[in-house]
Formats: structure tokens, C-alpha cells, sequence
């Protein structure tokens, strides 16, 4: 069996205050129920959360100046902290792990209800979407929003409609994702309820969420105030196919391309953006000041600098087209395979031809580009990375090779080996190149001036041979004798 079905329980609960005794519990929460990942939200903590509060698991928390979210991800599943998605004036912190074959974007957020205006909840959403930009841009299967939206909508069974819950359904419609929530309160109180602790999914994780549901045993112990009043743990699975194959695959990283960046722009964002801050809140500490500086380059470079992606690919002559002309031999492969006929046979000879000679032409095409003003410092390195590459296994190969009189075609390897090493390898090429008049004759100049000066004639002699200020008087005495020579005073 190729594969099984592996899940990974994530967990999400308001829990009005942190402190060493929620902690304590909290831990023991995620333990006896295998949580993987936990998103708080109310964690009213003035400075950043410990990084270990949850065994095993690596927290991250953002939005401390005012109520604050955190969200706990479980080793196992590399975590990785997303700041430059973040917003000072925003409760919502963004953690990329990878949950089975997947990369996904976690969130943990909190809406505040204190307002009846939905300004808030849509700052809110409008970075989700920025959030969810991100992901398609970095190749990132999918964005997972675990939250407290205080938005109340009969869309998802509670049992009456708000403003913010007016703009949340708006939102889910026009973004095409999809709100998962219980079909119980989550909040409750002694007269009623409502459900506000939601998700949002977006991408292929949508398919990959199992219905939530509600844990209401023992929940005292995480002091939320419920059952009397308070917010209920909402579990959720998130559901996979586990192969059981190793997976040797490199996967690509997204990075900035900063030959490609406006420089101009991104300079003019942070100057204003750190002069309009500053006017407006001159008084900050040195560590908020830090954390503003670091949230405006981020937030610049995001903005001005694209991305690429990068692979330490075995293969550094790969090309586009040579996937496509291998995806089509895969295919005749297969059709010969089941379909033994002439025809089939005559088609997969065709693509396997064709695929042979423009992977021939791409390993050529790479060797002309990597010797294009090869130097002598680096042709060792190359010569080292070409027998890797080329001669590592019987299909790899390089077309025939002749001298510089064409009299004598190279067909074998060592022939071939010959002739590079004869001419790039051992800097023959770098003879062809124009000669630098004005630079050998100002060199001269520099070498014949160190000769009359008799630099080189003061002895070299250690400390510990020689007093350091006995070695400097020598020096200056050699100076002063050769300032007189030249009538200088």
C-alpha cells in the first residue's frame, strides 16, 4: 500500500487571558487529545510569548499591544514565521508549515467587538486576502484562518445576523473560499450564545477539512469562563493521504529577485512610511522602534521586490522544454507498454529520439554558457562539477569536440577531457583577450615607486624579535632618510 490516511487535529480557542496556570492546562489539553496545531486568541500579554509553552510545539504571537492572538505548531511540522504578512494594528499571526506533501499557511486572528462599526473586521479580512496573494505567488497549496471574528450570520446556523457577519458572508462569497464552523455555539452565556469562533479555508486545503466540532470536557480547566460563560474549544481535522514511499524531491523556494526590485520606490516607501511614523509617535522605545523598523522593510520588500523560486536542482541544464519532451515519453512509454503494436512502438522511438538529441543540445548549450569568460581561478571548480554532471553515468555526454586547426575531431571522453582541459582549463583563452595597456603601465608605475622609496628594503622582524616602538622608529628613521634624499622636509 502506497499511501494511508493521516490527520492532523488543530485546535482553536479564545482563552481570555494566558497565564501560568492556563499554560499548565493548555499543555495538557494538547497532550491528551494529539493537538498539532492551537490558535488563542485574547491572549493579553504585553510581550512576547514564551516559545515553549506548549511541549513540542514552537508559538508565535502578534497583536500584544492590544488583546493579542498566538499560534502554537508542532515541530514535527516545521513551522516557519511570517512576518512581513503581519499588521501592527491587527490581531492575525501567519505560521507556513508543511502538513504532509503540503506547504499551508496557518493564521490565528481576533476581531474585537468592542465597536459596531465592521472597520476592523474588514482591515482584517483585507490583509487575509493580501495574506492569500502571497500564498498563489509563492506557490503555497493553501491558507488555513483559525479565528475569532465575533460575526454572527444564520449563513452558519447562529441564531441571528450582524453587521460584521453581513461583511464576513460577503466576503466568503466574493473570495471564493470556504467558512467551516460547528453547528453549535462556541460562545456561551447563561441566557443563549453564538457561533463567532470560525475558519476560513482557501485553496486545495479546502477539501482536505473535516467537519469541527465542539470539546466541552473538562473545558473548565482552561479557565475561559465556559460552560457558564465563555468560548469552547473548536477541533478540527486536517486530513491527507500519507505516502509511504520516500520522497527524494527538492522542493523550490520562494526568494526576493533583487536584481529585479525598484530600488526607487522601495526607498521612498520606507523613508515616508519611518518620517510619518515618527512625527506622529516620536516617543518609542528602542525595542519598538526596532520592531517598526523590521515591519517596514518587510512590508516594502513585499511590495517592490518580486520573487523567484530556486532549486538545487541535479540537473542545472534542465530546461522547460525538456519536461515537456519527457512528460511525452512518459506517455508513449506507457502507451507502448500496454498497447504492443508497431504504431505504438514506431511513436515512443519517435519521442525518445527527439527527447535524446535536445538533451544533448541543453548539456551543450549549458557547458558554451559556463565557459563564456571562464578564468583561471574558477576553472578548477567547473572541471570538478563537469565530471559530475556529465560523466557520472553512460547517458550523460558531451557532442564531438575539435582544435583550434579542426584537423582532429574528438568522439571519445578522454579526447574530449583533452581538449577542454587544453584550452579552458588551463587559461589558454585568456590569452586571446585585449591586453590592457593603460593598466600594466600604471602597475609599473606603482612597482618602480616601491622600488625607489626602499619600502621593501625595511627588514621584517616579529614583536618578539623586536620591540614594537623600536620596529616604528626604524620605519620612520628609513622614512625620514628617504624624505631628505628627495629634499622633502
Amino acid at each position: 500500500m502506497d499511501s494511508e490516511i493521516t490527520h492532523v487535529p488543530m485546535c482553536q480557542i479564545n482563552i481570555n487571558g494566558l497565564s501560568k496556570h492556563v499554560e499548565t492546562a493548555l499543555d495538557h489539553f494538547c497532550d491528551t487529545r494529539d493537538i498539532k496545531i492551537l490558535a488563542l486568541q485574547e491572549v493579553k500579554q504585553k510581550e512576547a510569548l514564551s516559545i515553549n509553552i506548549i511541549n513540542g510545539m514552537s508559538t508565535y504571537s502578534a497583536g500584544l499591544d492590544s488583546l493579542g492572538v498566538s499560534l502554537s505548531v508542532c515541530n514535527s511540522l516545521k513551522p516557519q514565521h511570517i512576518p512581513q504578512l503581519e499588521d501592527l494594528e491587527i490581531n492575525i499571526v501567519y505560521v507556513a508549515a508543511m502538513i504532509g506533501p503540503k506547504s499551508v499557511l496557518l493564521a490565528s486572528a481576533y476581531c474585537n467587538p468592542d465597536t459596531k462599526s465592521t472597520l476592523g473586521l474588514t482591515k482584517l479580512l483585507a490583509n487575509i486576502k493580501k495574506a492569500w496573494d502571497y500564498c498563489k505567488k509563492s506557490n503555497i497549496a493553501g491558507m488555513i484562518v483559525l479565528g475569532d471574528f465575533n460575526a454572527r450570520s444564520t449563513m452558519w446556523a447562529d441564531s441571528i445576523n450582524n453587521p460584521r457577519g453581513k461583511v464576513l458572508k460577503e466576503f466568503v462569497e466574493k473570495e471564493n473560499c470556504e467558512l467551516s464552523a460547528p453547528e453549535t455555539n462556541t460562545f456561551v452565556t447563561s441566557n443563549g450564545g453564538s457561533i463567532i469562533d470560525l475558519s476560513l479555508s482557501f485553496g486545495e486545503v479546502i477539501r482536505s477539512i473535516c467537519p469541527p466540532w465542539i470539546d466541552d470536557v473538562d473545558v473548565h480547566q482552561l479557565f475561559t469562563g465556559a460552560p457558564q460563560r465563555g468560548h469552547l474549544p473548536v477541533i478540527r481535522h486536517f486530513s491527507y493521504k500519507a505516502s509511504t514511499k520516500p520522497n527524494n524531491k527538492t522542493l523550490a523556494q520562494p526568494v526576493f529577485n533583487y536584481n529585479s526590485a525598484n530600488w526607487a520606490h522601495w526607498s521612498v516607501y520606507v523613508n515616508s512610511f519611518l518620517k510619518d511614523y515618527l512625527t506622529e509617535k516620536p516617543e518609542q522605545s528602542a525595542e519598538e522602534m526596532y520592531t517598526i523598523f523590521l515591519k517596514t522593510i518587510n512590508t516594502a520588500s513585499e511590495m517592490f521586490i518580486p520573487h523567484k523560486r530556486i532549486c538545487k536542482h541535479s540537473k542545472p541544464y534542465w530546461s522547460d522544454n525538456l519536461t515537456s519532451l519527457s512528460n511525452n515519453l512518459r506517455i508513449a512509454l506507457v502507451d507502448f507498454k500496454s498497447k504492443s503494436t508497431p504504431y505504438y512502438k514506431k511513436i515512443y522511438e519517435s519521442a525518445k529520439e527527439v527527447f535524446k538529441n535536445a538533451l544533448v543540445k541543453e548539456k551543450n548549450n549549458w557547458v558554451h554558457e559556463q565557459l563564456e569568460g571562464l578564468n583561471t581561478k574558477d576553472s578548477i571548480m567547473f572541471w570538478k562539477r563537469y565530471r559530475r554532471y556529465f560523466l557520472a553515468e553512460d547517458e550523460n555526454f558531451i557532442g564531438s569536440l575539435s582544435n583550434d586547426d579542426d584537423t582532429n575531431v574528438a568522439h571519445t571522453d578522454a579526447e574530449k577531457e583533452n581538449i577542454l582541459y587544453d584550452t579552458f582549463f588551463s587559461g589558454r583563452h585568456l590569452d586571446q583577450q585585449d591586453f590592457d595597456e593603460t593598466h600594466y603601465t600604471k602597475i609599473k608605475e606603482e612597482v618602480q615607486y616601491i622600488k625607489e622609496a626602499n619600502f621593501l628594503e625595511i627588514p621584517l622582524v616579529s614583536c618578539s624579535e623586536q620591540g614594537e616602538g623600536n620596529l616604528n622608529d626604524e620605519i620612520q628613521n628609513k622614512t625620514n632618510v628617504q624624505n631628505k634624499t628627495n629634499g622633502v622636509s
